[in-house]
């Protein structure tokens, strides 16, 4: 004797257009949240005397939404301008499921400043010397952000499924 399978059969598709641009979506907020903390770090880090090195965190700070003020202190020279030129920033989001941004500042005194206290050598004497090391705790602040967010990436398949042909078994 054969055994009788009875139920239904649910023939679906599967809009995987739809479920990318839910996870593009998804990923693009997450970059965006933590570059976004990321910059925000790093400006409250970094101090201002001449506006050169706030200056140059400007172009990320542009991109990703931070409003940056950066003009110098009373009585020292305006670099901001020269800072903004020494700064570079873009972003990636979904090219070929990449989401990325990049900063980059040439301006030496804040590069220098980074990882080493200026006034050690006897050349300044910087009222808040570094090492800064915005870059270590902008990346911790980063990180805090998104990988919990990266874990809780919410796949909803079921908006994305349509049935298009049910058939009766048995």
């Amino acid at each position: 004797m054969m055994p009788k399978i009875t139920g239904t059969l649910a023939l679906v598709e599967l809009d995987l257009t739809g479920i990318l641009q839910d996870l593009d979506r998804q990923c693009t907020d997450i970059l965006l949240d933590g570059a976004k903390e990321w910059t925000k770090t790093v400006v409250d880090i970094v101090p201002t005397w001449s506006g050169m090195s706030q200056a140059s965190i400007q172009p990320i700070a542009d991109l990703v939404g931070v409003p940056v003020f950066t003009s110098a202190v009373s009585g020292a020279p305006d670099r901001s301008g020269q800072g903004r030129a020494r700064g570079s920033a873009s972003l990636t989001l979904g090219d070929g499921g990449q989401y990325a941004f990049e900063w980059k500042s040439t301006v030496f005194h804040f590069i220098y400043n980074e990882s080493n206290d200026a006034n050690a050598t006897g050349f300044f004497s910087l009222k808040k010397p570094g090492p800064y090391q915005s870059q270590r705790q902008a990346s911790a602040a980063f990180f805090r952000v998104v990988n919990p967010r990266l874990r809780a990436i919410q796949f909803n398949f079921g908006r994305h499924i349509r049935v298009i042909r049910k058939i009766k078994l048995g």
